[in-house]
């Protein structure tokens, strides 16, 4: 994978974040091979735009890491669990660059609550900026859960930040509490939890969700150069990891053959009866009155979602019918190309961008049809949202649609190089509204035959492949 060049500022921060974390680790990691280094294809860039840069620029990036870091320097004193007692539950420790945890609606809060049941403890550490002169207080969100912020001064000092506080809040007594070590990002958060956990020998587990194989997510990074190069590093060293799809963890193996044995696909939960149960809030025909007919495409607009493909597709409709409309939710690396690929196509009255809502089944259920061909598997869940709002698809012959669904039967099945397919399958929705209702209750009922619906079943699978990385890591946990 080649190497993006980023700004000075960028690479300036990376040398001296690296050099920084090696005299904080070099101590506390007896394999010299642990302790993080500038990779060479790094250095090289590093060097080449140190060489290019203005003394001011140095000056302004060169301000040491540990000094003022934005860390509370509260610390609990209760005990954490009763040293007495026997314990067949680990102490997990859990990094996240996800501030949703801090809102007691979001899916994290709830997950990470829910998995306390089966845990002994979950410390929960969240990588944020400083917002104000206050610090930031620890969370107590139950018994045996707690949360706490970095509160850092600038994005670059989050990686120490949050290293520094799981240290302060975690080691007494001569021990690190945590059993187990977890990030769920490639970045900062996996670097502070990969570093905490070999300097005290815990094992580490790193949850992946984004498309960090794909060039277009990595150059919409803040710090392309610095996220390149973390995820090649961290996953060059981590023996445990768990991936949100089957194609991120066929993308983890391809760089690293021998994880195979101890990457697996997350457990996921998908609230059926509530998408299928929902009213809708927002109406698509109501905001656009002009259209009889509306197509709809939620996606991330990068390659791998083929949003240039549909659009390509639906425009030879959308010419013929000027009472047809293509509403494009979502936001990504191909946006300002689709529109103005709309306008050389001269669709653009009869292609709408809309930004990704707080929820889309209001969008599944007011919407004529739904053409879907993400390669992206985190997408699989608008499959299953459009599937149970009785909205008919028209989908890829690979991935999840391809293993639910049967073309002409429960929905339209498309290769994405196949446009002519994609063309008739619109006017075939367009011309025939029994098969659009008929395909879309078939659909519906294969979801929710074959999708699992135990919230109880989810959480516990989630926890057990949590605790799995001990196995992994050929650990065990300690009887007290």
């Amino acid at each position: 994978m080649s190497m993006s060049k980023s700004k000075v500022t960028d690479d300036a921060i990376a040398e001296e974040t690296a050099n920084h974390l090696n005299k904080v680790l070099e101590d506390g990691l007896a394999d010299d091979g642990d302790v993080v280094v500038l990779d060479e294809k790094l250095h090289e860039v590093v060097s080449e735009h140190r060489a290019q840069a203005t003394p001011e620029e140095l000056e302004e990036n060169a301000s040491p890491l540990i000094e003022g870091a934005g860390v509370s320097s509260m610390v609990r004193t209760e005990s954490l669990v009763l040293e007495s007692a026997k314990r067949y539950r680990a102490r997990l420790l859990y990094f996240t660059f996800d501030a949703t945890m801090l809102n007691e609606e979001s899916e994290l809060y709830k997950k990470i609550t829910d998995l306390r049941k089966f845990f002994l403890e979950i410390h929960v550490v969240v990588l944020t900026l400083k917002v104000s002169d206050a610090e930031n207080p620890i969370l107590r969100l139950n018994d045996n859960v707690w949360v706490y912020t970095t509160n850092s001064k600038n994005w670059w000092r989050q990686i120490y930040d949050a290293y520094s506080l799981a240290e302060s809040q975690l080691y007494f007594a001569g021990e690190f509490r945590a059993d187990i070590v977890m990030a769920d990002t490639l970045f900062e958060a996996g670097l502070a939890g990969y570093f905490l956990s070999r300097k005290y020998k815990k094992p580490f587990q790193l949850h992946i969700s984004e498309n960090f194989n794909d060039m277009d997510f990595v150059q919409t990074h803040a710090h392309p150069v610095l996220y390149e190069w973390s995820f090649e590093f961290l996953l060059s060293k981590v023996k445990s990891i768990r991936t949100k799809t089957e194609i991120l963890r066929q993308a983890v193996i391809s760089f690293k053959e021998e994880i195979e044995p101890n990457t697996e696909v997350l457990p996921q939960y998908y609230n059926l009866e509530t998408w299928k149960n929902s009213t809708p809030v927002y109406n698509l025909h109501e905001a656009y009155p002009q259209f009889n007919f509306i197509m709809l495409h939620v996606s991330s607009m990068s390659k791998n979602a083929h949003s240039m493909e549909i659009l390509l597709a639906a425009s030879k409709i959308l010419r013929q019918y000027p009472s047809i409309g293509l509403v494009m939710v979502g936001h990504g690396p191909q946006r300002a190309l689709l529109e103005k690929t709309a306008v050389l196509l001269q669709v653009q009255r009869q292609v709408l961008f809309e930004p990704m809502p707080t929820e889309l089944v209001s969008h599944m259920k007011t919407a004529n049809v739904l053409i879907h061909f993400s390669e992206n598997g985190e997408d699989d869940g608008l499959l299953l949202e459009a599937s149970v709002a009785g909205l008919p698809l028209i989908a890829s012959t690979q991935g999840l649609s391809g293993k639910l669904f049967e073309h002409n039967q429960s929905a339209i099945l498309c290769d994405i190089n196949n446009t002519s397919c994609i063309v008739q399958g619109i006017n075939r929705y367009l011309s025939h509204s029994r098969d659009r209702i008929v395909f879309a209750e078939k659909a519906s009922e294969i979801v929710f035959e074959r999708i699992e619906q135990d919230y109880t079943i989810y959480i516990r699978s989630y926890a057990e492949s949590i605790e799995r990385c001990m196995v992994e890591d050929d650990i065990t946990i300690p009887e007290n």
